[in-house]
């Protein structure tokens, strides 16, 4: 969960999801789909995925739907 810790924007999806440092000291970084509700939602919306560090993210994630672009199946 991310509420409460400090953020900061890095990157920008084509969807709704968003990249995030998490400026704790950790290095971690969070990806999280956007949710544009007027009202609190409840978990597991809006839905978070948290890497140890950005290239952990880049590995498990960004390569990875990369490839599937690059080859005209995302």
């Amino acid at each position: 969960m991310l509420f409460g810790l400090p953020l900061k924007l890095i990157g920008r999806g084509n969807d709704d999801d968003a990249l995030f440092e998490i400026l704790d000291g950790t290095g971690r970084v969070a990806v999280v789909h956007l949710i544009w509700a007027k009202k609190q939602e409840r978990l597991p919306f809006p839905g978070t995925e948290i890497s140890e560090n950005i290239k952990a993210f880049y590995e498990r994630r960004m390569r990875p739907e990369h490839e599937e672009w690059k080859n005209g199946q995302g």
